[in-house]
């Protein structure tokens, strides 16, 4: 099996995001951000995400970091181990994505820009050591030293990726934050925000983790963007007109999304979701469609739970959804109740027990 940086970065974001690997309470000095140049941003709190699954699954939480790393290939749980990162102390971490681009056959033109920042105990050299080892057992890939603004770092050099200039870069700060880039240029940028300050993107300048954040995800002035990366985004757009009255205008006029996980004062999780819309009228508009779609939804899952245990809960749940929302912006609350998210994960650790 072939692996990569592109590989090996990725699985262990996901590792984060399940869990594993444990959590430190330690800041170590740093703080989620992002950068000019962010369409999206998505982050992290591990302390928190930890701190759910503990008190939904007890000591069975290990039982699932110990499951899904027996999942990972390996090749690639080899790698890890000799990376040091096996038992990584992850805090937080946030992933950004640039405005992406589209042709006019609706494709992605070429690779958007993507940073990413973990606050973890990191001995990077260590890390480079391991994926060298690996990678001179395969062909194409090869990692290379450079400096990126002072910085000691790494890019994985690639045929295939240099035809989609992409240069996947990383590096390190003080052994406690790890930061990797699709590009040089890209990785720059993040250090000069991390270690001096520099370069924070306006639109993401509230961007934060709170005590009680699990996941937070932003999307900023989508409107603007929908225009920008759709050709012919006027036509393309009347499609929208045929359900929703002036939709098309509507999308133009959208502007920030803002989601949020957070822990509920009763152990649940709260789920929080916020449209900025192009005026008071848009969002009343679609605060009514929402209403008025869920209700027959409702009602399917109402008469479905006389029979299925599952149904009835998923009916509560949709009666639970407020739709809601003032000064234009549309929003849409929930709440899982702790007994609930129990149930689920015993049966997702049941499923992963008979695979």
């Amino acid at each position: 099996m072939k692996i990569s940086m592109r590989i090996v970065g990725v699985s262990a974001i996901a590792l984060a995001l399940c869990g594993c690997g444990g959590s430190e309470k330690v800041a170590a000095g740093y703080s989620p951000k992002v950068a000019d140049g962010a369409a999206l941003a998505i982050g992290f709190n591990q302390q928190q995400i930890t701190a759910v699954q503990e008190r939904l699954l007890g000591e069975k939480a290990k039982e699932v970091s110990s499951s899904l790393m027996k999942s990972v290939p390996e090749e690639l749980a080899d790698v890890i181990k000799k990376a040091g990162l096996e038992d990584a102390k992850v805090r937080w971490g946030v992933v950004s994505v640039g405005e992406p681009k589209m042709t006019k056959e609706m494709d992605l033109d070429g690779v958007p820009e993507v940073m990413v920042a973990v606050s973890l105990d990191i001995d990077i050299e260590k890390a480079v050591a391991a994926f060298r080892e690996q990678l001179k057992k395969e062909d194409g890939e090869e990692i290379k030293e450079t400096a990126v603004a002072g910085v000691k770092a790494w890019v994985v050099s690639d045929k295939d990726l240099e035809k989609q200039k992409v240069s996947p870069s990383f590096t390190a700060l003080d052994g406690k934050l790890f930061l990797g880039a699709s590009t040089t240029a890209s990785l720059e940028k993040l250090v000069l925000l991390y270690r001096d300050g520099k370069g924070q993107s306006a639109a993401f300048s509230s961007f934060a983790l709170p005590a009680d954040s699990l996941v937070r995800l932003v999307v900023t002035d989508i409107g603007a963007r929908v225009k920008k990366a759709i050709p012919d985004t006027e036509e393309t757009l009347k499609i929208v007109s045929q359900f929703v009255p002036n939709g098309d205008k509507m999308v133009l006029a959208l502007g920030t999304l803002d989601f949020s996980a957070t822990s509920a004062k009763d152990g649940g999780v709260a789920l929080k979701l916020a449209l900025k819309t192009g005026s008071e009228k848009d969002a009343d508009q679609l605060r009514t469609l929402a209403k008025t779609g869920l209700m027959p939804i409702t009602a399917q899952m109402k008469e479905a739970a006389k029979e299925d245990a599952d149904s009835k809960v998923y009916a509560e749940l949709l009666e639970a959804l407020k739709i809601a929302g003032a000064d234009g912006i549309f929003e849409a609350n929930i709440t899982v109740p702790e007994a609930l998210l129990k149930s689920l994960a015993e049966k997702q650790l049941k499923e992963l027990g008979d695979k």
